[in-house]
């Protein structure tokens, strides 16, 4: 599995999805969204993936060197459930490939040029 993290333009700012590929299916198995880049956003991807889908049998976690991904939460979590994890080099974004493809189609497909609510409650028009 890959896992990065990008931000997504709202009105006022950004928002921060993290996310989690299943390289195998290449299939998003885990994601969260928040306002803050803290570890917590990638330990709740991470949380969606393992209780969605059997992270068991010696699976590898490929990341960058995020602090979010190098954290003493993660790392730990990572252990928890029996995966190895991977870093790329320092920044070389060619080492996490797959998860920077993904980001770029995302990005090309659904937020270029684009700029989305900062509320998640509905609006009615006037």
């Amino acid at each position: 599995m890959v896992a990065d993290l990008t931000y997504v333009p709202i009105v006022g700012g950004y928002c921060y999805l993290a996310f989690i590929l299943d390289a195998y299916s290449r299939r998003i198995v885990g994601w969260q969204l928040a306002r803050h880049m803290r570890t917590q956003l990638v330990m709740d991807a991470l949380q969606m993936a393992a209780a969605l889908r059997d992270l068991r049998g010696g699976l590898v976690a490929h990341t960058d060197h995020g602090g979010q991904y190098t954290s003493v939460a993660y790392t730990t979590r990572l252990a928890e459930l029996g995966i190895t994890p991977s870093v790329g080099s320092v920044g070389d974004a060619l080492d996490n490939a797959m998860a920077e493809s993904w980001v770029a189609t995302y990005k090309s497909e659904l937020v270029a040029g684009r700029v989305y609510p900062a509320t998640s409650t509905p609006t009615t028009p006037p």
